[in-house]
């Protein structure tokens, strides 16, 4: 969307984001406190835990310490980054991989059975 990305670099957002496309806040790993679908839910689970007050300084600092030009860098390369990896041409790609080793894998298994 073009904004700037404060977060952590913990579990999945280390897929989503990327050095110099992003402001880092502090977390402490911590057992997962609860899960709104329960079934999701699986026993020592963990989760990055930001105390709020290192949030409120990462977003101050976003908003007064960094210029309009610094933001927009963060955000453009954050953009690059995910759709590199993300867009349609990756995920195109990944696709096209992934159904040739199935492919591959097919032919490699019925070959036996084809050939009694």
């Amino acid at each position: 969307a073009g904004l700037p990305i404060a977060t952590n670099f913990w579990g999945g957002h280390r897929d989503l984001v990327c050095t110099g496309g992003f402001w880092e806040i502090s977390h402490r790993v911590v057992d997962q406190p609860f899960c709104s679908i329960p079934e999701y839910y699986s026993p020592g689970q963990q989760c990055a835990l930001s105390d709020p007050d290192l949030i409120a300084k990462v977003l101050h600092k976003i908003v007064f310490e960094t210029t309009a030009v610094e933001r927009e860098l963060q955000a453009k390369t954050a953009r690059k980054i995910l759709i590199e990896r993300y867009g349609d041409s990756a995920c195109a790609q990944r696709a096209h991989e992934r159904i040739q080793a199935t492919e591959q894998l097919m032919n490699t298994t019925l070959s036996p059975l084809s050939a009694s």
